[in-house]
């Protein structure tokens, strides 16, 4: 295949002043975007009824279990756009297939869901509200098909400003609902919003990143497998096994028939506590470019890293602990109280689970990511979905946020405890920057 870009990626040398221009790019385009699905989250939580944003929490949790089947081949790239840059396109068209073919079993899963959650709400209005929320979501994922070559190819310029400039619509979009109040009217929003992106997406697929419009499906296949039996599907499960830990409990509790103004409660306090992971994100970005940059110096600035995460986990639990009551009467929640115990119990787990970040980093140069898949996250995984069922099931919202909190802060410790035991991996190679930002894809 050919290239047909008016401007094919070219990866440049990476020398100190373009990896510098690279870390404050990505890191303005995370942060930005970040604060930006932050926004968004405090505005549909002002501006529905605890019942419609717990149809949101649903769709949310359903979208962290279905993600677990929710490969992306794409961020292969982060560590092989050298390699693929003459093929590029060729790649990258196989990626598309496959999101296709994705987005069409991601429907069929959600679908036999929502069928299961029709029958126990008793309600068809509740299951197409989530069903339909849930694939504008993964409608959404088109993005990272251009997101990742754009600034794995260092082009992190016009990479910021795609992240950057459709997160400024979504909230455009959202500010009628301040008087309009209707979860009809966000999901009318979120479909604009989904499309838009996924056709900015295309276009730069197609005219900046040379992605022609066909691609064999045999090919395709072969491509696809290649990516995912070598990096791809290790890293990927290990990404999405941190979403269930943050979110999985929305479907678990959803399934079990918890009512929808406690889950939406529920929800509430699992997204405030999902701003306390967005520093320890950036803090991971940078340990990763460190370990990568640096090999040499990888145990001096562990220690370093491992101390900054420890005073940010405290000041985030301080600062938590001091305003979470003024941000929920902010949010004009309707049981302050009962809302602000579940969301300092989770805030507890995810404080203990911030102190892993740095090993993650370290693991993603220095570990085999399918042992810390299998060895740490799989195991947690089942442990935390077992639990969740079982303490709401007998102690409703509170014993699942005691559970969720337990769980987060096992998996926190067992990531380190695993990193900083095992040996490094003989024959680990270097890595660049763009690789070691790929721990921040999820």
């Amino acid at each position: 295949m050919t290239n047909r870009g008016d401007n094919p990626v070219q990866m440049q040398s990476s020398s100190p002043s373009q990896t510098g221009a690279y870390a404050r790019y990505r890191l303005l385009s995370s942060l930005g975007g970040k604060l930006a699905d932050a926004v968004g989250v405090v505005i549909a939580i002002k501006t529905l009824s605890p019942q419609d944003y717990g149809v949101i929490g649903a769709a949310l949790g359903l979208m962290a279990v279905i993600g677990f089947i929710n490969l992306m081949p794409e961020d292969i790239l982060w560590r092989d756009l050298p390699k693929l840059r003459h093929r590029l396109a060729e790649h990258l068209s196989a990626y598309v297939w496959f999101w296709l073919v994705k987005f069409g079993a991601v429907a069929a899963v959600a679908a036999g869901f929502c069928l299961i959650y029709a029958h126990t709400r008793q309600s068809w209005t509740v299951a197409v509200f989530v069903f339909t929320i849930a694939m504008l979501l993964q409608l959404l994922s088109s993005s990272t098909l251009a997101e990742v070559p754009l600034f794995a190819g260092l082009r992190q310029q016009r990479g910021a400003a795609f992240v950057l400039g459709v997160r400024v619509m979504w909230l455009a979009l959202l500010l009628p609902n301040f008087w309009l109040h209707s979860l009809r009217y966000y999901v009318v929003a979120l479909a604009v919003y989904a499309s838009v992106t996924a056709m900015i997406s295309f276009w730069l697929l197609q005219h900046q990143l040379g992605v022609t419009r066909r691609c064999p499906p045999a090919q395709a296949w072969r491509l696809v497998r290649e990516t995912a039996l070598d990096f791809t599907v290790w890293w990927h499960l290990v990404g999405r096994a941190r979403v269930f830990l943050l979110r999985g409990d929305l479907a678990i509790l959803g399934g079990i028939g918890m009512s929808l103004a406690a889950l939406g409660q529920y929800t509430v306090a699992i997204s405030l506590v999902g701003f306390a992971l967005v520093l320890p994100g950036v803090l991971e970005n940078v340990a990763a470019v460190s370990f990568a940059h640096h090999p040499e110096r990888r145990t001096h600035n562990l220690r370093r890293f491992l101390a900054a995460a420890t005073g940010l986990a405290g000041v985030q639990f301080l600062g938590g602990l001091l305003c979470g009551r003024i941000a929920l009467r902010l949010l004009h929640v309707a049981d302050v109280e009962n809302t602000f115990i579940i969301f300092l119990i989770l805030l507890g787990g995810v404080s203990i689970f911030v102190l892993a970040c740095p090993t993650l980093a370290y693991a993603i140069c220095f570990r085999r990511m399918r042992e810390v898949f299998g060895w740490v996250f799989l195991p947690a995984a089942v442990v935390f979905a077992t639990a969740i069922w079982i303490a709401g099931k007998q102690w409703g919202v509170t014993g699942a946020a005691i559970a969720h909190a337990a769980v987060m802060a096992a998996a926190g410790i067992g990531t380190m405890v695993y990193v900083l035991l095992d040996r490094d991996a003989t024959g680990t190679v270097e890595l660049s920057a763009a690789e070691a930002e790929s721990s921040f894809q999820e």
